[in-house]
């Protein structure tokens, strides 16, 4: 959106966004907007009716299209009807009769029958009629409009202009009607533009103009070059228009002199820029086929490192193979002497097992025997015992009967 308010738009908003993009490129658009409002001034020039009006026609027509499409809608049909709209809104009203007259004199260079029973006409004015609504429904019946004129004249009076330099920033600001400078910038930048470049080409001095007229070099440059565009288009279509203006042919001379310069200067930086740039290439080319030396190089010496590090990892390998197989010989071996020694450790506890069960037999044989001894022993003693019980008791009976 553009920081000047309604009914402005930035450059990208214009150019990258426009209606008609599909149908047409932006120069073809351009030249298109060109040709046409060259139309407009011719019509508003043979209708006799003012600058200021024809104007009004011309903003009309740039504001249209920039919000609707030339593939949906006639160039020159909505070209007509701003300029009758205009003629209203600028209270210099003309006669549609007179306009579409007028019209189809410069259109097709022959006279039109103006009569409700000819249908050429009447089809003519029912298309400037429907072109006229299609214009107040898309502003919205907003057909206020402020120029560059009056901003001028006030900027001429402050510095006391010259009537020279005050009719050729007063073509400036005409020569920017054929640009798209009035959707991009308020009336005061334009005519400080044109103002500025008037006193340029002209070689008047004055105060600072920036400073003067409270506008920036960033924006006027913008304009300046617009201008001098649309001077050299128009200028490379006809030169008629300064046979009868010896100011203005002096300025599109020093025009085409600047141009030419810059021109010169823009081929003298671009070959500085083209041999820079081969010179840059030689330089990269030098530094890449360096670089690749050194890559290669490089590349070279990490295969051989890698390599020597391949067959030191070979021979570690290797000696890992010898050691582990060592360490499997080893591990055998002592497993082997573990086996003996754990057959060995058997034998003898087994050994040791049967001697304890023999020691153990023994004892138990011995103790047995010992066993049978002390019976016996004990039934010696019994059957002594008994003798001596039985001889008592045989005595005892001896003695019984004694008595």
């Amino acid at each position: 959106m553009s920081k000047y308010g309604r009914w402005f738009f930035t450059r990208e908003e214009v150019q990258e966004h426009s209606p008609s993009a599909n149908f047409m490129s932006w120069e073809q658009e351009m030249a298109t907007r060109q040709k046409t409002t060259a139309f407009i001034q011719s019509l508003g020039l043979s209708l006799e009716i003012q600058q200021f009006t024809i104007a009004t026609a011309i903003v009309y027509f740039h504001r249209f299209f920039t919000l609707r499409s030339f593939e949906q809608f006639s160039r020159i049909d909505v070209a007509i009807a701003c300029v009758f709209l205009a003629a209203k809104v600028e209270e210099t009203p003309k006669k549609l009769e007179d306009v579409i007259s007028n019209s189809y004199l410069l259109l097709f260079n022959r006279k039109i029958q103006i009569s409700e029973a000819n249908k050429e006409y009447t089809n003519f004015r029912d298309k400037i009629l429907f072109s006229e609504r299609v214009i107040l429904q898309t502003f919205g019946f907003d057909l206020s409009i402020d120029h560059a004129y009056d901003p001028l004249l006030s900027f001429l009076r402050r510095i006391e202009a010259d009537n020279d330099t005050a009719q050729v920033a007063w073509n400036f600001v005409n020569d920017s009607l054929h640009t798209i400078l009035c959707l991009l910038y308020p009336p005061k930048i334009i005519a400080a533009a044109a103002l500025i470049l008037a006193t340029h080409y002209l070689e008047r001095s004055y105060p600072d103009p920036y400073e003067l007229f409270d506008v920036s070099k960033e924006e006027i440059d913008p304009i300046r070059k617009e201008i001098i565009q649309s001077l050299q288009t128009k200028d490379s279509q006809s030169n008629s228009h300064t046979d009868s203006d010896p100011i203005q042919m002096d300025i599109l001379n020093k025009i085409r002199s600047e141009l030419k310069e810059e021109d010169q200067s823009k081929f003298m930086k671009q070959e500085n820029l083209n041999k820079n740039e081969k010179q840059n290439e030689n330089e990269k080319q030098n530094e890449n086929e360096k670089q690749n030396e050194n890559e290669i190089q490089n590349q070279n010496q990490n295969q051989n490192e890698n390599e020597k590090q391949n067959e030191i990892e070979k021979q570690n390998q290797n000696q890992n193979e010898i050691q582990n197989q060592n360490n499997n010989e080893n591990e055998n071996q002592n497993q082997n002497e573990n086996q003996n020694q754990n057959q060995n450790n058997n034998e003898n506890q087994n050994q040791n097992q049967n001697q304890n069960q023999n020691e153990n037999e023994n004892e138990k044989q011995n103790e047995n025997e010992k066993q049978n001894e002390i019976e016996n022993q004990n039934q010696i003693q019994n059957e002594n015992q008994n003798g001596n019980n039985q001889n008592q008791i045989q005595n005892f009976e001896e003695k019984r009967r004694k008595i």
